[in-house]
């Protein structure tokens, strides 16, 4: 996608461009903002100074003038204030932001002028514009055509106001006679045209290459159609980003292939295989993959929809083990998820509460999405899986099935449920059923020791048949276990909930619990 392509688009759609400019708008609005602090600190810095006792470089008695150059040391600070307080009447579009930009550092090359040739009309005054102009070129994220006015206007301003002073005051004009008459000053005014000329051309040169550089490194931060806004997180297979389609402006995440500790032939393998697998899925409870693709210098990712909520890790850390009859609502819609996926011969090999996140979708809270197929597996076309592969443990050690760590046995979906039942014992006690502090010992846990029942950790409220469930799907030998989804759904069915849980208790929850989440959703559903 080039420049004419998203010119295009925008035309066609509105909405993306005025989402692109509203961006531009703020970035434009911070960094000016910035540029007028910095204005308003060293203005009253000057100011202060020349207060307590400074002298000016030339102490010439003009008529009745020398007592105004403290008021005009004074005007700095207050431009810079009058710029932050425009700045912050309304919000200002693109354009109306490098007007206001072009204004007000024209004040401040008027003053800067007006001191110059009326204090100090023998010295040169350049340092000072090429402080403005070059300071401006660098926090200023502004058009190549905002500069050139500006340098044009020191440019031309400059001399202009030298000349101007030189005719207007007699003293002005006696000074210069002192200095070599009409020749001095010509030469002196053609000389400070050339200065000021050359540091407005460079300064042009450098918003050119600095606006150039920006606009590279928003295009670096784009893979295919999609512009990335900011990172959601991390994992051994690589980086979520916040993105958004340059095309469509959907709100997106795009995962983007970095493997930490994995070879990268194999990391993407892992990563195709998980988009294809992924892409078969259509149940509501899995996450949806909108596109794969290839970006600069390799770089591979996949495009999923953007989920607004939080997941179960996050969730029970924060706001402890949930009641049965809301853990019996998620588990029913991951074990949609799992059917489906059991259904085309794939196994998740992943099950953990950070691999299931709570989202709101449609106005519907704790809709359940079942994240990261990274280890998914088509359990029908391979008989035997490797407890490591490329040297990589292939699962999460707290809550992996025992036959995922032996290595000889045949992983079907009863994996998946036995980490279903880790998932659970999770949700209903806030600990996982086995908590050693090395992944050794965790491992030999799985395969060897007994789970304690859930109740005898939360204590009273976890019915009896919720135990059995849980303890049955962590059976060591699978053909103790569930022997499919649908058997363990029946299970669940017979765990008594009362009151059941649903989307509306879901939605009493969040608007308690998390009202500025709830807030911030409800307002995107309904607009």
């Amino acid at each position: 996608m080039d420049q004419s392509d998203l010119t295009r688009v925008e035309k066609i759609l509105p909405g993306t461009a005025e989402e692109g400019s509203a961006e531009e708008a703020q970035i434009l609005r911070q960094r000016l903002r910035l540029f007028f602090a910095i204005g308003l600190i060293a203005s009253l810095i000057a100011a202060v100074a020349d207060a307590l006792g400074y002298k000016r470089f030339e102490d010439i008695e003009w008529a009745g003038l020398i007592a105004y150059y403290s008021y005009v040391l004074w005007a700095f600070p207050a431009i810079s204030l009058l710029g932050i307080g425009v700045l912050s009447l309304r919000r200002w579009s693109v354009h109306g932001l490098h007007w206001i930009d072009f204004a007000f550092v024209t004040g401040y090359i008027f003053l800067i002028t007006f001191s110059s040739s009326v204090y100090s009309p023998t010295a040169p005054r350049v340092f000072a514009y090429s402080i403005l102009l070059f300071a401006h070129a660098a926090i200023i994220p502004s058009r190549v055509w905002v500069q050139t006015l500006l340098g044009a206007t020191i440019s031309l301003g400059y001399p202009l106001g030298l000349w101007l002073v030189h005719d207007l005051y007699p003293e002005v004009r006696a000074l210069w006679a002192a200095r070599g008459g009409e020749e001095a000053f010509r030469s002196f005014v053609v000389t400070r045209f050339l200065d000021v000329f050359l540091l407005s051309a460079i300064s042009v040169l450098v918003t050119k290459t600095l606006y150039h550089f920006r606009t590279r490194l928003s295009r670096a931060q784009a893979l295919g159609n999609y512009i990335l806004k900011g990172e959601l997180g991390s994992g051994g297979m690589g980086k979520v980003y916040r993105a958004k389609h340059a095309f469509l402006a959907r709100p997106t995440a795009v995962k983007v292939l970095a493997p930490r500790h994995e070879d990268p032939k194999t990391a993407l393998a892992r990563f195709q295989q998980e988009v294809k697998l992924c892409c078969q899925l259509t149940h509501p409870n899995t996450i949806t993959i909108f596109d794969f693709g290839e970006g600069a210098n390799h770089t591979f990712y996949y495009a999923m929809e953007l989920l607004e909520g939080m997941d179960l890790q996050r969730l029970v850390e924060r706001f402890g083990p949930m009641p049965v009859n809301r853990a019996v609502f998620l588990l029913r819609q991951i074990a949609g998820s799992l059917g489906e996926a059991h259904a085309m011969g794939i196994i998740h090999r992943d099950i953990k509460p950070s691999n299931i996140f709570l989202a709101q979708r449609g106005g519907l809270h704790d809709f359940v999405k079942v994240l990261d197929f990274g280890l998914a597996k088509e359990y029908r076309k391979g008989g035997r899986e490797s407890i490591r592969e490329a040297g990589v443990f292939s699962g999460t050690p707290r809550y992996t099935a025992p036959e995922c760590l032996q290595g000889t046995a045949a992983i079907d979906a009863r994996a998946d449920i036995y980490m279903l039942g880790s998932l659970s014992y999770w949700l209903l006690t806030g600990h996982s059923p086995f908590e050693e502090d090395s992944d050794e010992a965790l491992m030999k846990d799985h395969l060897v020791k007994p789970a304690a029942p859930p109740s005898k950790v939360a204590g009273d409220g976890i019915p009896r048949e919720m135990d059995e469930l849980i303890l049955r799907c962590l059976s060591k030998d699978p053909d103790d276990r569930f022997q499919d989804i649908e058997e363990f759904n029946e299970a669940l069915e017979r765990v008594r909930c009362d009151p059941p849980w649903d989307f509306k208790a879901a939605k009493a929850w969040w608007r308690e619990y998390l009202p500025e989440f709830f807030r911030k959703t409800a307002l995107k559903f309904h607009s």
